[in-house]
């Protein structure tokens, strides 16, 4: 599997992972509730740790930093 979660993708996929987590205490959600706010946080705090998303996959996204392409040797200069 290659990346195709960047680093600020990943800060902010881990803190909203931390949110839903402490909404299941603040909110009070009931079983429903905390069983979605649970899964959405696991997904979102294993998709940052990895740095690999199905979703993004099947998206064609990648918000990892731009890969170069090989240059190509410059050409001499003619004088």
């Amino acid at each position: 599997m290659e990346k195709n979660v960047g680093k600020v993708d990943a800060y902010i996929r881990f803190l909203l992972g931390i949110a839903f987590l402490l909404n299941i205490f603040a909110l009070g959600t009931g079983i429903i509730g905390t069983i979605v706010l649970l899964v959405l946080a696991l997904a979102m705090i294993i998709t940052s740790i990895t740095g690999y998303c199905h979703l993004y996959t099947l998206l064609k996204i990648d918000t990892c930093t731009v890969r170069e392409e090989p240059k190509e040797p410059a050409a001499p200069a003619h004088h």
